[in-house]
């Protein structure tokens, strides 16, 4: 009772002092900000926030300047965020998080922390209009397709707005018809490209960007053959409804157990985080499986991929993700239910992936038939296809980097051709002068590096 006590109370003191420190720094910045927020389209006045949690919120975005904001037009989903983590940190470009909503707690417990990267959730006191505030913000990733991406496009039409999605899948969530709202579309590779051709995509071939399929950093890029002793079982989630639910969950993942308990074989679970979402009889499966294996002490994904010599999965962005090791991939997957079956031989997966019919064979029984990895030459030509030949994180981000660059020289061309200069009276508050006093001088510069937990301006 008392450490909650001090703990509200240490709370209180720490709101009103950065209620303090916004006040002391607002006006200096009030008049440029009011510049920068006039409507980029009419040129008419902004009306600034009133209210101190607002203004904190706006001051610390403008002082920070990113230059590429990435969207979840929904609250925030960390297995994307995951993604796309180590790209943002390790860019050479100032970025931003946006999405609907933001658990802080839920950031920290998946080792997610945006250093230096301030996230903003559009539920606290953050407005789409506020990303006017930062001339230096060109472009727009766009994580998934979601109703609410269409605010962002409709007040910001000065922006580069780009489908950047999480990864290369084979769901069919991953091939829309949304991307035509977008001005251009991240892609792994040619045969990404293919899938919104036949789901009856007509976008010009100069708004799709491939760069590969996202790098995990740290894993090995390897091209040996398997022992098949060692596995990961990464099932999917159950979708949002059963005609979607690609999970092997609740079918097959006994018979991998089985497996793992035999012949001195490993495995390590990594479910989906998503799971239980719908069912919530899911998560009586993970437990049965937690309870039923030996725990592996393997916590990184890089980690993970590296110790065990294949993968068992379901359809999933993990399937591409697992392809850069070289390692064999099987899918679960019997005649029942028929339409997955019929789905996974039209997508012609079985060209470089096992399909493994767990009514018919044991796992054992299955791996002793492929034990001579028949399919590792046709999988490794398409890791090279789907990752354009890359070989390291290092090389993926370089690939990534150029297409943020090209993507700010697109919001150029707009500029010339529309004969509009949406920054041309609105100086940075990052390049406007600092203010005298040396205090403040101080708060500004931490707020500018990033130093910074959702705008707790920590200046001790």
């Amino acid at each position: 009772m008392c450490k909650n006590i001090i703990m509200q109370h240490n709370k209180l003191e720490f709101e009103i002092a950065v209620r303090s420190m916004v006040k002391k720094i607002w006006p200096h910045y009030e008049l440029p900000l009011a510049k920068l927020m006039k409507n980029p389209r009419t040129g008419a006045p902004a009306i600034l926030p009133e209210d101190w949690d607002s203004r904190a919120e706006l001051i610390s975005f403008a002082l920070h300047d990113p230059q590429v904001a990435f969207v979840w037009g929904n609250d925030i989903a960390y297995s994307q965020l995951e993604i796309w983590h180590p790209y943002i940190m390790a860019s050479k470009h100032r970025f931003t998080v946006i999405a609907n909503n933001i658990n802080p707690s839920m950031v920290e417990k998946q080792n997610l922390l945006l250093k230096q990267t301030q996230p903003y959730s559009l539920k606290k006191n953050f407005k789409i209009e506020y990303l006017n505030a930062a001339p230096s913000l060109k472009t727009l990733i766009y994580i998934s397709d979601k109703n609410n991406n269409y605010n962002f496009l409709r007040k910001l039409q000065n922006k580069i707005h780009v489908c950047g999605h999480h990864g290369d899948s084979e769901k069919h969530s991953s091939f829309s018809t949304m991307p035509n709202s977008y001005d251009f579309l991240l892609l792994a590779d040619q045969i990404s490209m293919l899938r919104y051709i036949k789901g009856g995509l007509e976008l010009p071939i100069n708004k799709i960007i491939p760069i590969g399929n996202t790098v995990i950093p740290n894993v090995n890029y390897c091209e040996g053959k398997s022992l098949f002793t060692k596995a990961i079982y990464a099932p999917t989630f159950e979708g949002y409804s059963e005609s979607v639910n690609y999970s092997s969950l609740m079918r097959a993942s006994n018979h991998i157990t089985n497996w793992s308990n035999s012949n001195n074989n490993s495995l390590y679970f990594r479910p989906h985080p998503g799971t239980g979402l719908r069912e919530k009889s899911y998560i009586t499966y993970i437990d049965k499986i937690k309870a039923s294996i030996t725990p592996i002490k393997v916590e990184e994904k890089s980690e993970q991929f590296n110790w065990s010599d294949f993968i068992v999965t379901d359809i999933s962005g993990i399937i591409s993700e697992y392809l850069f090791t070289g390692k064999p991939i099987i899918i679960p997957v019997s005649t029942d239910p028929k339409w997955l079956r019929d789905y996974i031989i039209d997508l012609s997966l079985d060209s470089y992936i096992y399909i493994w019919d767990y009514n018919q064979l044991t796992l054992s029984q299955f791996i002793e038939s492929i034990k001579h990895d028949p399919l590792q030459n046709s999988r490794i030509t398409r890791r090279n296809a789907i990752y354009l030949g890359i070989k390291s994180f290092e090389k993926s981000l370089e690939l990534f980097d150029e297409a943020i660059t090209y993507f700010e020289y697109a919001y150029q061309w707009r500029q010339l051709r529309t004969g509009k200069n949406y920054t041309q009276d609105s100086l940075s508050l990052r390049k406007y002068p600092l203010p005298n006093n040396q205090d403040l001088k101080k708060i500004v510069s931490n707020i500018k590096s990033g130093l910074f937990a959702q705008r707790k301006f920590d200046l001790s």
